[in-house]
């Protein structure tokens, strides 16, 4: 029998993780999922589920990985599964396939695998890889991309959007099938950017407040906020306090709701992302024309692709002009907003 180990750091890996599961239809394989996330569990036969902890304990957890692994290679025909390099347990298999000829797949987990950003982490975090890394014996090689060419010449890619991906030795369609609820017209879903401090929280509703003016009945309407996962949870605090003082009709997310199974549990007619998140291509490769799909931005993308993959898709982009006016972002006119 034959082993595919995936990777997997947030809910939506684990759903796409999934997904591949059930596109491959084969009972014969026995598949492992290394994840960093509490309470994973997978109603899929043959599927096994290895814990990995976020802190300072993860250097056993990753002394028991890398045992399990040098088995399963040294006895089974092994697949790995990654969603990119940027993280330790993927840079690890990475690095071993390359040592060890073990064949390697990338999966799709966002608007990242369409066109490779150049990936800046603090400094801390990148410590706390290293010293993971080599007192577990894993050893940590960071790349500044996700996607080295080298992984590109020797992986397929598994993706939902194949006209989308490339420079892979080959791309393998998802198939994805999703069912949705009724559409709720005076319902809107506003995903937002990453909150750290207050600083970001005050350029976030600024930004809302633009939006929110240009909306038709925006007293009757009621938001539904997914916060990005990296929202901390005194700016989710002041958010609350804010949208209560506005007598905003409103809801708050958990952050770590997959935009997909929010989606299934209750339908929205249109979805505001501040920012081109991957959470907006990813409603819109889900559902489709189902949904409409705008995403307001107050500066420059940072790569024009992402642009015509918003075009292509039927995602609107709308910039922030200084006026507060918004204004609509297209391939075409690109260069001439500053």
């Amino acid at each position: 029998m034959d082993t595919h180990i995936y990777i997997s750091n947030t809910p939506f890996q684990t759903l796409m993780i999934k997904e591949i599961i059930h596109t491959q239809e084969c009972t014969s394989v026995e598949n492992i999922i290394i994840t960093t996330l509490k309470n994973t569990k997978i109603d899929i036969k043959n599927v096994s589920v290895f814990y990995v902890r976020r802190n300072l304990m993860a250097i056993w957890d990753c002394r028991k990985i890398k045992k399990l692994i040098r088995k399963l290679t040294n006895t089974k025909q092994t697949f790995f599964f990654i969603p990119h390099v940027n993280n330790l347990l993927s840079s690890y298999l990475y690095e071993y396939s390359k040592l060890n000829n073990i064949k390697i797949n990338i999966y799709y987990e966002g608007v990242a695998l369409l066109y490779d950003p150049v990936v800046r982490i603090s400094t801390l975090s990148l410590m706390k890889r290293y010293i993971i890394g080599y007192i577990s014996g894993m050893g940590y090689v960071h790349s500044r991309s996700l996607y080295p060419q080298l992984l590109r010449d020797k992986s397929n890619a598994y993706t939902p959007i194949p006209e989308f991906t490339e420079n892979f030795k080959g791309i393998i369609k998802i198939n994805i099938n999703y069912d949705i609820t009724d559409k709720v017209e005076s319902n809107i879903l506003i995903l937002t950017p990453p909150i750290k401090n207050r600083k970001k929280l005050r350029i976030f509703l600024k930004n809302l407040n633009h939006t929110i003016n240009t909306l038709k009945n925006a007293n009757k309407i009621t938001f539904t906020f997914k916060l990005h996962y990296e929202t901390t949870k005194i700016q989710q605090r002041y958010l609350k306090i804010y949208l209560t003082d506005k007598n905003y009709r409103f809801s708050l997310l958990d952050n770590n709701l997959p935009i997909e199974l929010i989606l299934q549990d209750s339908f929205y007619s249109k979805i505001i992302s501040f920012g081109f998140s991957s959470a907006l291509i990813n409603a819109k490769v889900f559902f489709k024309d189902n949904i409409s799909a705008t995403a307001i931005v107050d500066n420059h993308l940072d790569n024009i692709t992402l642009l015509k993959i918003a075009n292509q898709l039927g995602i609107s982009v709308l910039k922030i002009e200084s006026t507060g006016n918004l204004r609509s972002l297209t391939p075409t006119n690109y260069t001439d907003i500053g």
